[in-house]
């Protein structure tokens, strides 16, 4: 009796591995290097809604955040290049580190899920159907 291995589906398709995506820099995210080459990350932004954001362009005001990279995560960030895939970039990060390669793709996916929270990177997912999320235009 032969075993027959289902593809994972959930109700929106075929469930795609992390990996495949490509992280791209977030809109309005200068990057620049610090101290020992580590990289710095300001994202700036206004508010554009209600009253806070007749506010803020009355007064010129914009918010910003900041973010300090490691050494890892400055490795990291130089390899976001729009084309690399979050697979290419830890394989990248395991030849550059001592690190294993499953180590790299654990940590680069969680420090991926933290970056896109806090907008400061996108993930675009190739191959992805026009109008969902991740679609090429």
């Amino acid at each position: 009796m032969a075993l027959v291995r289902k593809r994972k589906t959930s109700a929106a398709g075929p469930v795609r591995d992390p990996l495949d995506a490509v992280p791209l820099v977030a809109e309005g995210v200068e990057a620049r290097e610090g101290q020992g080459g580590l990289v710095q990350l300001k994202r700036t932004w206004r508010p554009v809604r209600g009253m806070r954001g007749l506010l803020a362009k009355a007064l010129k005001y914009e918010h910003s955040s900041r973010l300090d990279l490691d050494a890892l995560g400055s490795a990291y960030w130089r390899l976001v290049d729009g084309r690399r895939t979050l697979r290419q970039v830890a394989a990248a990060l395991a030849r550059e580190s001592s690190r294993t390669e499953a180590e790299c793709r654990k940590a680069t996916i969680q420090f991926t899920r933290s970056l896109v929270l806090r907008h400061f990177a996108n993930l675009q997912l190739h191959n992805s159907p026009p109008g969902l999320p991740g679609a090429r235009r």
